[in-house]
């Protein structure tokens, strides 16, 4: 796009950017250890987006999907900025599909109570997670679809968002 297009999506940028936050245990999860991370996230400080308005009220992975889409296509372009932003939103997805203190690990979509997160034939799930790997890294896949999670209304809070899904993977692919 011409100059208009840059600078009206640069305020874009700004006006998301500025729903961004330090501080993974705002949404009531503990940082990833950091010897289950990928090289490229270990000192990374996360991020997460807040979200306002309704019942998306909060983290949700619909703006974290989007925010780490976006930094993705700006990191893949060059951006240095994007390219850490992208990475700390990344490093807070891995937190939150690990998931809360109180609930077994990995929690992922579901509260993993018969270890619906990672078995394909458990109720309610299926696999949502990947647990642990061979090369010492923590579980990956897809969180709950809202942080922070409320224990006495967790059912609410089970199950993922297919779209915030899709747009974090896409975001990672860029990132990588």
């Amino acid at each position: 796009g011409g100059a208009a297009t840059q600078e009206a999506f640069a305020g874009w940028v700004s006006v998301w950017r500025s729903m961004y936050n330090v501080g993974l245990w705002k949404t009531g999860v503990a940082d990833p250890w950091e010897s289950e991370l990928p090289n490229n996230l270990k000192g990374v400080w996360p991020q997460v987006v807040f979200s306002s308005g309704g019942v998306a009220s909060g983290v949700v992975t619909e703006g974290m999907g989007y925010g780490i889409m976006m930094e993705g296509f700006l990191a893949a372009k060059g951006d240095k900025k994007a390219l850490d932003l992208g990475l700390a939103l990344t490093k807070s997805w891995l937190g939150m599909v690990n998931g809360p203190d109180g609930l077994p690990h990995p929690f992922a979509g579901g509260a993993n109570f018969n270890l619906s997160a990672t078995k394909v034939d458990n109720w309610p799930y299926g696999v949502s997670a990947v647990e642990w790997s061979h090369r010492k890294l923590g579980a990956a896949g897809l969180p709950a679809w809202k942080f922070p999670i409320k224990m006495d209304e967790i059912d609410t809070y089970m199950g993922t968002a297919t779209d915030g899904d899709q747009d974090a993977l896409l975001g990672m692919i860029y990132l990588a």
